[in-house]
């Protein structure tokens, strides 16, 4: 429950509990749906700098690219040695 004020006016005393209000509850709100001329909704994407990759909206981070050029997700890389070897999984420090 909120803290509550206590207000005064005149001589008269009234406490209330303020509640939060969402701005597009009280406003509204809209928005814009782009579609394909079949009706299939559009998606908003970036273009990197290199001016040929497209990042998805919301979608900015470090990533792995495999050799094709495709999206590689964290649970796909393998970890290699200075040897070439494939590196053992250790447990975390935290862990231990």
């Amino acid at each position: 429950m909120a803290k509550q004020l206590d207000i005064r006016i005149d001589r008269r005393s009234f406490t209330v509990y303020p509640t939060k209000l969402e701005r597009k509850k009280v406003y509204g709100w809209n928005e814009l749906r782009v579609v394909t001329p079949n009706g299939t909704p559009c998606q908003q994407a970036g273009l990197n700098s290199d001016g040929v990759t497209i990042i998805p909206n919301g979608n900015i981070k470090n990533g792995m690219l495999s050799e094709d050029g495709l999206w590689m997700e964290r649970s796909e890389l393998i970890a290699f040695d200075a040897n070439g070897n494939m590196a053992q999984a250790v447990s975390s420090s935290f862990d231990e």
